[in-house]
């Protein structure tokens, strides 16, 4: 019994690891296609004003 009550623990303390470990993967990689867009718009707009400013 015990030894069922230490895996079932440590099942536990896995999927909450790993829970973790996925959503912040996810975020990091949402941060980086932020990130991507945001640079594409900077790109975009200052080609924009060097046209316009030619």
């Amino acid at each position: 019994i015990k030894s069922l009550l230490a895996t079932d623990i440590l099942r536990l303390i896995n999927q909450i690891y790993g829970g973790n470990w996925y959503s912040q993967t996810n975020q990091s990689k949402s941060m980086v296609e932020t990130g991507t867009a945001r640079l594409t718009n900077q790109i975009t707009v200052s080609n924009w004003y060097s046209h316009t400013h030619q």
